[in-house]
């Protein structure tokens, strides 16, 4: 008989202790769903976008109507931008290029096998004075968006990243709202408006 009463005072002490009888954690709140058409005639000074709208990679892509490079041919469809940069992203062609060549001769695959149309392309969503910004789309690699600074008179590849950037990064190289995503992460599960760095930190 004492079993019978005892059983029940264990659980509800077990179910109180172990935290079930907490009430449900709040929702996490989803992130932030902006879109923002973009006015080539109001950029800044020195920026220039070829995106027309902006948006939250968690439901779509970062940026529409980005220029797209697969070769130097295509290399003149980035107007405005200065003849150091072409060159660069036309290095950059050749080195992703050539990685995508390693990783497919390192396990016997083919772009045919991997049903690739191009080996390597570039899409660039922006230049500014000192920083542009794109996405890498290699054959059967992982694609990323991507920031470029330039660096001592160099352009390089400044960083990388996969689902929109953090908001430390943009802020970091401090990325113009015109050549990026309409919002980024500031934690792990939630979005912030992004139009633009406002601190003085630099790359």
């Amino acid at each position: 008989m004492k079993r019978a009463g005892f059983v029940p005072a264990v659980l509800a002490a077990c179910l109180t202790g172990c935290g079930l009888a907490d009430p449900p954690p709040s929702p996490i709140a989803p992130p932030l769903d902006r879109v923002v058409k973009v006015d080539h005639q109001a950029t800044p000074d020195g920026v220039i976008s070829y995106v027309t709208q902006r948006g939250n990679p968690a439901y779509d892509g970062s940026v529409e109507d980005a220029v797209e490079i697969r070769s130097r041919a295509d290399l003149d469809e980035l107007h405005g931008a200065p003849a150091d940069f072409k060159e660069f992203i036309a290095t950059q062609l050749t080195e992703r290029a050539e990685d995508v060549d390693d990783y497919l001769a390192s396990r016997g695959r083919t772009m045919v096998s991997e049903g690739c149309d191009d080996k390597v392309e570039i899409r660039v969503w922006g230049i500014a004075e000192q920083v542009a910004t794109g996405r890498e789309r290699p054959c059967a690699l992982e694609s990323n968006d991507v920031i470029w600074t330039k660096v001592n008179g160099s352009w390089r590849r400044a960083s990388r990243m996969q689902g929109g950037w953090d908001c430390a990064e943009l802020e970091r190289y401090r990325v113009p709202a015109d050549i990026t995503a309409a919002v980024c992460w500031y934690d792990e599960w939630k979005t912030r408006a992004y139009d633009g760095p406002t601190s003085m930190e630099t790359g």
